[in-house]
């Protein structure tokens, strides 16, 4: 192995005040507002507000989305009331008079006569 060479001297620099120089002063500037400004260095930390997104609103439609109407939706919220109904009766769990759910044209969408009917079209819509 060779040998290592010894390390060089760094020579420091001083500085030595100007023989001119005068004592800096506070400058002022009468026209700048910054009331908010962040320290030096942590500029980057922060992000620009962005401009507040406006969305389109149709004023037409209802808030609570009562617009969404689906037939299938109604037709099963149709059918799980009536075979709560249905099961609350007595031994056959038959209506008297059957139950019809009519559409937007007042045709029979469905037409049940008891809990055994009412199951019957569940299993038909799933």
């Amino acid at each position: 192995m060779g040998k290592r060479k010894a390390p060089s001297k760094v020579r420091s620099r001083t500085t030595k005040p100007r023989d001119n120089a005068r004592p800096s002063e506070q400058y002022t500037h009468p026209t700048s507002e910054a009331l908010l400004r962040p320290n030096v260095g942590t500029q980057s930390q922060f992000r620009k507000k962005k401009a507040p997104k406006t969305y389109r609103y149709d004023s037409s439609l209802s808030p609570e989305l009562n617009w969404d109407a689906s037939s299938a939706r109604e037709l099963g919220e149709w059918l799980l009331a009536t075979i709560d109904d249905a099961s609350q009766l007595p031994s056959l769990h038959r209506f008297e008079a059957p139950r019809e759910l009519k559409g937007n044209d007042c045709k029979p969408l469905a037409i049940v006569a008891g809990l055994s009917d009412a199951v019957d079209q569940v299993k038909r819509l799933s």
